[in-house]
């Protein structure tokens, strides 16, 4: 049996939707281990010659809040997974329309949406 082709504009979401996902968790995680490796540093070192160090590190704390880098990563993810769930249904299924799959489309940029 061979697969339909997906939508080129559905296989762009999910391409740009993963690279999203991977870049919020980077932040995500650089933020949190630069925040709690920093706090440690410095209540271990109380005497720093690094004076903008704890500047450096309250900024980061207060991005990974601001920024809600962790859910944002979450729903780009939850996202890529409905969205990709519904193509392999397209591919698979001859009676699964474009504008079924476009509707699921609009249902995974409403996850993101959440987040935002």
């Amino acid at each position: 049996m061979a697969l339909r082709e997906t939508p080129p504009q559905i296989t762009k979401q999910l391409c740009n939707w993963w690279k999203a996902f991977w870049f919020w968790n980077f932040v995500h995680y650089s933020l949190g281990l630069t925040s709690s490796i920093g706090t440690a540093w410095i209540a271990a070192n109380k005497a720093t010659q690094f004076e903008y160090l704890p500047i450096a590190i309250a900024v980061a704390t207060a991005a990974i809040t601001f920024l809600k880098s962790g859910a944002k990563a979450n729903a780009y993810i939850a996202a890529w997974r409905y969205l990709n769930a519904e193509r392999i249904a397209f591919e698979l299924d001859p009676s699964y329309g474009e504008a079924q799959l476009a509707d699921h489309h609009r249902k995974a940029e409403a996850i993101i949406g959440k987040a935002d």
